[in-house]
């Protein structure tokens, strides 16, 4: 008779921020996600102010970080995509995903 051979691969699928996971976080509440993705920029100090835990050296709301990339999450964690600071006290959208993706 016919001898079908069935494999099934496992494949590990690692969370798409694993890629970016060198690049500092930044955590967005709803408004501010809508925001971005409408192609809104950020004020620097109001996003420093409201990051979670212990705020790093590059997080002091008080001076604007340098330009740099910035792995984004919204609300439940959700990883947005990635934003850049301008230097001038400022976060943009560099690439964001269309769905949010849970990590």
């Amino acid at each position: 008779g016919d001898c079908q051979l069935h494999v099934e691969w496992m494949v590990p699928v690692l969370p798409p921020d694993r890629a970016v996971s060198h690049l500092p976080p930044l955590q967005l509440d709803a408004d501010q996600a809508r925001a971005l993705s409408q192609g809104r920029l950020l004020a620097w100090r109001t996003l420093a102010a409201q990051q979670p835990g212990e705020v790093p050296a590059a997080l002091q709301p008080s001076s604007a970080p340098p330009e740099r990339l910035w792995r984004l999450y919204g609300p439940q964690g959700a990883f947005l995509g990635l934003g850049v600071t301008d230097g001038a006290g400022e976060l943009r959208s560099r690439r964001l995903f269309a769905h949010p993706v849970m990590v």
